[in-house]
């Protein structure tokens, strides 16, 4: 009985681990991690109003996109993070840009942005 106890236990355990949610989603979606530990290096508008480039404090460049669109992203001098739970920034989260608030609807790896344009 208690062999098939433990039997029972590592097969739940072993679940559970299975059903862990990797970091990288399948569709290239991602999370940006430590958002609020450790902060983000920079970010740039994406000459569209719902996108956002996030220079992430690991170094890495992450697109941002909004559910709709979020006019004060090109203007801001400053960017918050409501991520209501667990300390990275992910599809759940929402972006706080001059008082406005613009819930996240996708969040991939990126190239670093485009250089700006003169003229």
């Amino acid at each position: 009985m208690v062999k098939a106890a433990g039997l029972a236990l590592a097969i739940v355990l072993a679940g559970c681990a299975a059903e862990t949610p990797p970091a990288e989603m399948a569709s290239g979606e991602t999370t940006i991690p430590f958002i609020r530990s450790n902060g983000i290096l920079n970010f740039r508008y994406g000459g569209e109003e719902d996108l956002v480039y996030i220079h992430g404090s690991g170094g890495q460049w992450y697109q941002v996109r909004t559910q709709g669109p979020c006019p004060r992203l090109q203007t801001a001098n400053s960017l918050g993070f409501d991520t209501r739970g667990p300390d990275q920034l992910d599809r759940f989260s929402t972006l706080l840009a001059e008082g406005m608030r613009c819930p996240v609807k996708s969040i991939t790896r990126s190239d670093p942005p485009p250089k700006k344009q003169n003229g």
